[in-house]
């Protein structure tokens, strides 16, 4: 079994935006009648660990 760490720090959220409903397959923007709503997070990798030790990989 193999596993990583990794580390992120969040660079941009956008709520209910349209490159959101451009990615999500079950509905679009106008179609999507619902109270909930949607979230895109960026984020950027800081770094990524082995689970065991403590070596880095990027």
């Amino acid at each position: 079994m193999e596993g990583k760490r990794v580390y992120l720090t969040k660079v941009q959220e956008e709520k209910n935006s349209e490159l959101l409903f451009s990615l999500l397959s079950r509905c679009k923007h106008e179609e999507c009648e619902t109270k909930e709503d949607y979230y895109l997070v960026h984020f950027k990798v800081d770094k990524v660990l082995d689970l065991v030790g403590d070596k880095e990989i990027i």
